[in-house]
């Protein structure tokens, strides 16, 4: 705001806008002058106008607008007087569209680096974020990732997609199944199986072979050391066991193996 004094100890009152051509310029918001009793104001407008009504219409002014060609979100063509048209994409959409809304033209521009941009380590700032950093352009538009040293140099909308991210890893190669029903075991704990299933048999029958000769006074078992073998076998596939009998010793020891 401009306060401009006069012969009449009056004070102009001037707030200033942006023309059409950008230039700055003043308008005239009313007057304030000094009384004995003090002093008087009279203001046709508000000095401070709402951003709201101030942006409402922009008066046709022109902005240039930062992009690189990258679909879909803004696909340019580089004309023969070195000039960018636009031919579609998501960015150039919006652009466009609030241009229409708001009453403003778009001239595009593009970085000579090509890059988006930010934060170099030597301190430059590259890019489409570079350009609107060192006011090279008004507005930059093209799938710009929201970062925390960009927001350094340049202010944000609020965005308007979610990119999600994901981790992918190489996929498994396919396995040899001819031997998928030997891999929930490790190769100790197979051998351990196999030794107790090779074990159990000749123990029962020599339980029962010690039985019949020192109780029972013969050297006959009840059954073959094959047939012990291969019912201790069905047991452990669950197939049922085929042995009846009424001693208390190879009972005990049958109801192990069935908890085995």
């Amino acid at each position: 705001t401009m306060l401009i004094h006069t012969q009449s100890e009056n004070v102009l009152v001037r707030s200033s806008f942006i023309e059409k051509d950008n230039a700055v310029g003043f308008r005239d918001t009313g007057k304030w002058w000094l009384t004995s009793t003090g002093h008087r104001s009279y203001l046709t407008s508000p000095i401070l106008q709402d951003t709201n009504v101030i942006y409402r219409d922009l008066h046709g002014r022109n902005f240039k607008v930062a992009t690189n060609d990258y679909w879909p979100y803004f696909d340019t063509e580089l004309l023969e007087d070195g000039t960018i048209a636009p031919v579609a994409g998501i960015d150039r959409n919006i652009i466009y569209t609030l241009g229409q809304k708001l009453n403003f033209t778009v001239e595009l521009v593009a970085p000579a680096d090509g890059k988006w941009g930010g934060v170099e380590a030597d301190g430059s700032i590259s890019g489409l974020i570079g350009m609107v950093a060192r006011h090279e352009a008004r507005v930059a538009l093209c799938e710009i990732t929201v970062t925390g040293a960009r927001e350094v140099v340049v202010d944000f909308t609020s965005p308007y997609i979610m990119d999600n991210t994901a981790m992918i890893s190489p996929a498994p190669k396919e396995k040899n199944r001819a031997f998928a029903a030997f891999s929930p075991f490790t190769i100790a704990v197979w051998g351990c199986l196999a030794l107790t299933v090779f074990c159990i048999g000749p123990i029962i029958w020599v339980m029962d072979f010690w039985r019949q000769s020192v109780v029972m006074g013969t050297d006959k078992p009840s059954m073959p050391l094959m047939q012990y073998s291969f019912n201790m076998f069905r047991n452990l596939v669950v197939q049922g066991n085929n042995i009846q009998t009424h001693l208390w010793m190879l009972r005990f020891l049958f109801f192990f193996w069935y908890l085995f």
